[in-house]
């Protein structure tokens, strides 16, 4: 039996976590007085190993308690969640080689937060990756500030050999970074995915990555949103490519690009690119606050070409009225058709029903039609006559 402690974070982790199948652990709850955080830590791996009802296993911890968290976990598990709760430097490799070289986990998720910082150590300390058990196939690293960013970004490259998917995503990369993430994949063969949103990138660096979608027929999924420094004019870039044969990306997602203060005449280069490319099926361009008529018609053009192998394209809008984006969408039903969800425009309300969700189960049934009043943002997905 686990210490009381550790059970009353069991219980409380119990309470916020999003499924049965999910273990969640509040470590970073633990008190400041490291020698009994050491003493639970310690009585962490064999409880985890003698569990084998999760596959999901969530921790919030502090950088602190770091050096005494070790894992022992069960088979069962394939999806590692870490999420640092207070400043300080984390050790890439310790990372690698706790909670992912020696267990069979698929996916590992790393987030940061309060202003922790990556690093990358010297060359006798990196990652041990070659481990034969690693059957890593999803790696996501977002939220951190890079203490030396091209060090950092080869050693995660460099060393995930196996990785299907990366997501990079909010970790101030800028354009040498981004020079340095295309040279690793120039000829990278497994990776598929890729998401670079939230980071320093300008045009500059989408043009350097535009050429890397010509030459790598691997990556098919790309996320670039989040960035303000990207204009009309690397937005283009991207768009001649995929105009080429050569180009393999079948998923594109732009969301908050502010495209719809970027000009017209960026709609038009999009209706003319979307309609003459030869490999991508879906774009997702939310949350850029389009023109109803301009960006709708540039839809309707896209749905009614029959050459073009786009058949899914999905915005979500927060100020444009949905009434009068959906009949210039719809005008030849025959043609296309709309799938409308709902999700909350604001933040806080959905927080509060999470909060009342995970703390009081018994009036989760109580929230629907709450949801239901609170779902006024919509969500249009718009498939092409390729898909009828």
């Amino acid at each position: 039996m686990p210490a009381p402690e550790l059970s009353a974070l069991v219980v409380k982790g119990a309470r916020r976590a999003i499924s049965s199948s999910s273990l969640l652990l509040p470590l970073h709850e633990i008190e400041s007085d490291m020698s009994k955080a050491k003493q639970l830590l310690q009585e962490l791996p064999p409880f985890l190993s003698t569990n084998a009802q999760f596959s999901h296993l969530l921790l919030y911890v502090r950088c602190d308690q770091l050096p005494f968290l070790q894992l022992d976990l069960p088979p069962s598990v394939r999806q590692v969640s870490v999420r640092i709760m207070s400043y300080g430097i984390l050790d890439l490799a310790w990372v690698i080689d706790t909670l992912v070289a020696r267990h069979r986990v698929e996916t590992f998720i790393l987030e940061g937060g309060y202003g922790a910082l990556l690093r990358q150590p010297p060359s006798s300390e990196e990652p041990r990756l070659c481990n034969r058990r690693c059957v890593l196939k999803s790696l996501v690293v977002r939220g951190f500030h890079l203490e030396d960013e091209e060090a950092v970004l080869e050693g995660l490259l460099s060393s995930y050999g196996t990785v299907a998917s990366i997501d990079l995503s909010s970790n101030g990369i800028t354009n040498k970074g981004l020079s340095l993430i295309v040279s690793q994949l120039w000829n990278n063969v497994a990776l598929s995915s890729l998401n670079i949103a939230g980071n320093d990138i300008t045009d500059k660096g989408i043009t350097i990555l535009s050429q890397l979608l010509i030459v790598n027929h691997a990556l098919i999924s790309l996320e670039i949103g989040y960035s303000a420094g990207i204009t009309h004019l690397g937005l283009k870039a991207l768009l001649s490519i995929l105009q080429k044969r050569g180009c393999s990306l079948i998923h594109l997602s732009l969301q908050w690009m502010g495209m719809g203060h970027m000009g017209d005449d960026l709609a038009n280069s999009f209706t003319i690119a979307l309609a003459r490319n030869y490999s991508l099926t879906s774009l997702d361009i939310s949350y850029n606050d389009l023109n109803a008529g301009v960006w709708g018609g540039m839809l309707l053009a896209v749905v009614n070409e029959e050459h073009s192998p786009l058949i899914h394209i999905t915005t979500r809008q927060k100020e444009i009225d949905v009434d009068l984006l959906e009949p210039t969408l719809c005008a030849k039903q025959e043609d296309a058709r709309i799938l409308r969800t709902q999700h909350p425009r604001t933040w806080l309300p959905g927080v509060v029903c999470r909060w009342i969700a995970w703390t009081l189960p018994k009036y989760r049934s109580l929230l629907c039609p709450l949801f239901k009043e609170l779902n006024v943002e919509y969500v249009i997905t718009l498939y092409s006559h390729n898909t009828l």
